[in-house]
């Protein structure tokens, strides 16, 4: 938990806050405008987007997890669910870093 609270990235949904209780941990992270990217897909937006907002996009996905990766991060579920992108599609930010290897340990 300490790892995702100092992993710093761009592209990845910083998390400010990490608590724990007798029975939960809670994270608390910043708010993004906007939707997953599977939610976009699903409502048809993706058809608005130029070449060159998708390929921006994939990098972003993956400097993101290359950032995780580095820091000794992995992401147990990527996928668009785990992608959120701005209203715009100007920004992608990956979330869900680590929290599967957490409650698993």
């Amino acid at each position: 938990a300490r790892k995702l609270k100092h992993l710093e990235h761009v592209n990845v949904l910083r998390c400010f806050e990490v608590a724990e209780d007798d029975q939960y941990l809670h994270f608390v992270f910043e708010h993004m405008q906007g939707q997953t990217l599977a939610t976009a897909v699903k409502v048809g937006l993706q058809p608005t987007w130029s070449e060159k907002q998708v390929a921006n996009l994939a990098r972003e996905v993956t400097g993101a997890v290359y950032a995780a990766e580095l820091a000794g991060l992995r992401h147990l579920d990527l996928g668009p669910d785990m992608v959120l992108v701005h209203e715009d599609a100007r920004v992608a930010k990956v979330f869900g870093f680590g929290i599967g290897g957490i409650l698993v340990a």
